[in-house]
C-alpha cells in the first residue's frame, strides 16, 4: 500500500516568528496590469521575441543598451535621426510588415507626438524608459524602467500587443541593493561605486521576472506625490531657463519628466555643477561614436545637461542650481 504524505511541503510553508524584516506596507504598484521583468533591456528583448520582428528602426540618439538584445537575437537594425523637437526624421509610411519602429519618449516629454505617430502605424514600439508615468497606448508594445525614477535595485514593466504567457525564473535583488543602503547610511559618494557595479551587472542579466524585493519596494511608493513634485520642479526650471535653453522643450504642462534637459553652449557648466556636489547625467556617451561630428545628435550627447527634478528636490534646492547656471548665462 502506497502512503500519501498529506503534510504541506516545507518550502511552501509561511515562516512564523524569528527575526524581523523590513517594515514595508503591501501597497499597490503604478503599472498593475503590466508584465514584470528584471531590466529594461530584457523588457525590450521580450517585445522582440513575442512580436517576431524581422528588422528594427531606432534613433541614433538613444541608450546603447537597446542594441544588446538586437545583437543577441540577431535582428537587423537601422538608425534614424531626430529633429530639433526630438521627433523622428523618417518616412513612417515606408515601414513593411515585420518591421518595428522604436520611438523614445525622451525625458518623459513626448507623449503627444508618440500618440500621433501611433495613429499612422501599428508597428510602433514605445520606449518609455524615461517616462514611467506615461500610460500605455492600447495594442502597442511598450516598456518602462523603474530605477530611473525610484530608489530600487532593478525592475521593468512592459505591455505587449500580442498576449502571451511567460514562464520565467524569478530574479533576486538583495545583492544589488548596497548602493541604496549606503546612500542612506553613509553618503551618496560612498555608494556611487556600488551603483556603477550594479549598472554593469544588470547589463548582463538573463531575462527573469521582477524580484520580490523590487516589487515590494515599488508597492511602498507614493506615486501621486512624486508625480506632483516632478511636474512642479520641471515648471520651476522652465520658467527660469526657457530663454537660455538651446533645446525648445516640448512640454505640455502635465507630462511627468525624468529630468529637465538643458542644452547649453557653456562647456564648463557640467564641471561647475559637479564642484558644487550637483550630480547631473549626460545622455548618452555611446551616441558620440555613432553620430557624425557636428550633427544634432552629437551636439545633444556633448552639451545637454540633465538637471534633476526628482522627488528629493525642493524649490530651494533648484534655486541653488539655477544660481550657478544663470550666473554664467548673464555674462
Amino acid at each position: 500500500m502506497v502512503k500519501v504524505d498529506r503534510a504541506p511541503q516545507r518550502h511552501l510553508l509561511k515562516p512564523l516568528g524569528g527575526y524581523l524584516g523590513l517594515e514595508l506596507r503591501d501597497g499597490e504598484e503604478y503599472h498593475t496590469n503590466a508584465i514584470r521583468v528584471n531590466t529594461g533591456a530584457n523588457a525590450f528583448k521580450t517585445i522582440l521575441l513575442t512580436g517576431k520582428y524581422q528588422k528594427i528602426y531606432l534613433p541614433i540618439y538613444n541608450c546603447d543598451s537597446v542594441l544588446q538584445p538586437l545583437k543577441e537575437l540577431q535582428i537587423p537594425y537601422q538608425f534614424y535621426p531626430v529633429d530639433h523637437h526630438l521627433d523622428p526624421v523618417f518616412e513612417i509610411g515606408s515601414l513593411k510588415e515585420g518591421e518595428g519602429f522604436l520611438i523614445v519618449n525622451y525625458f518623459g516629454l513626448k507623449d503627444d507626438s508618440i500618440a500621433a505617430l501611433r495613429k499612422q502605424t501599428g508597428n510602433v514600439i514605445v520606449d518609455n524608459a524615461q517616462s514611467f508615468f506615461s500610460k500605455p497606448i492600447q495594442d502597442t508594445d511598450t516598456f518602462y524602467s523603474t530605477r530611473k525614477f525610484f530608489g530600487v535595485p532593478d525592475g521593468a514593466y512592459l505591455y505587449l500587443k500580442t498576449k502571451v504567457n511567460l514562464a520565467l525564473e524569478i530574479d533576486h535583488s538583495y545583492h544589488r541593493a548596497e548602493h541604496l543602503l549606503r546612500r542612506i547610511d553613509v553618503s551618496a559618494e560612498d555608494g556611487f561605486a556600488f551603483y556603477r557595479q550594479n549598472e554593469q551587472h544588470l547589463s548582463s542579466q538573463p531575462l527573469r521576472t521582477m524580484s520580490g524585493l523590487t516589487r515590494a519596494l515599488l508597492k511602498n511608493i507614493d506615486y501621486e506625490h512624486i508625480r506632483r513634485v516632478r511636474v512642479d520642479n520641471f515648471g520651476y526650471y522652465e520658467r527660469a531657463l526657457k530663454n537660455h535653453n538651446l533645446l525648445k522643450v516640448p512640454w505640455n504642462g502635465t507630462q511627468v519628466p525624468l529630468i529637465y534637459p538643458f542644452l547649453t553652449d557653456d562647456v564648463h557648466l557640467y564641471d561647475r555643477l559637479l564642484d558644487e556636489k550637483i550630480y547631473t547625467a549626460r545622455y548618452w556617451p555611446g551616441v558620440r561614436e555613432l553620430a557624425e561630428p557636428g550633427s544634432w545628435e552629437h551636439q545633444l550627447a556633448r552639451m545637454l545637461i540633465a538637471l534633476p527634478v526628482d522627488q528629493r528636490l525642493s524649490q530651494t534646492d533648484i534655486e541653488r542650481i539655477l544660481k550657478i547656471i544663470l550666473k554664467s548665462h548673464r555674462r
